[in-house]
């Protein structure tokens, strides 16, 4: 019996095994910087160890990106991968809710902004490092978002 038997076709293989995926990512999101000091170094878990994982599993960023690219000449398929991909992405934003203010300060921008910018940067930093490795080093994604939320967070440390 044929794997595809079980699925109305490639499409749904595929987004059955991204849904998946992305379970394990919003996991990896939701406990991943449990143990770090400062909410700066919790968000920053996260991005060294989204490169980790691009470097890891660089066939997993390409395949995002080609099915990305199938995806747009579908609408129903394109909002069926749009809605695994807002998973994760809505786990980095309760992510930065929960870690971002902890003193009951505002974000500077909405969470979820924040949250599909940073996402998207990781992106477009895995899939530069793919391609041209020595420009794009492996920390440069986690040393970004650790400096960004220390400057939205600095005047919470500093009297």
């Amino acid at each position: 019996m044929c794997l595809y038997s079980h699925f109305a076709g490639k499409e749904a293989l595929f987004l059955a095994v991204y849904e998946e995926f992305a379970a394990q990512r919003v996991g990896e999101v939701e406990h991943g910087g449990d143990d770090a000091p400062t909410p700066p170094l919790t968000l920053r878990a996260g991005a060294d160890r989204w490169m980790a994982r691009a470097d890891a599993e660089p066939w997993a960023l390409l395949l995002h990106m080609e099915f990305a690219a199938h995806a747009l000449h579908d609408a129903k398929l394109r909002a069926d991968f749009a809605q695994r991909i807002g998973a994760v992405r809505a786990a980095v934003a309760r992510l930065i809710e929960r870690e971002g203010t902890p003193s009951g300060r505002e974000l500077p921008m909405d969470a979820r902004s924040l949250a599909a910018v940073i996402r998207a940067l990781g992106i477009g930093l895995a899939a530069e490092r793919l391609v041209d490795p020595e420009a794009i080093p492996p920390t440069l994604f986690g040393d970004f978002v650790e400096l960004l939320f220390d400057l939205i967070f600095a005047d919470e440390r500093d009297p």
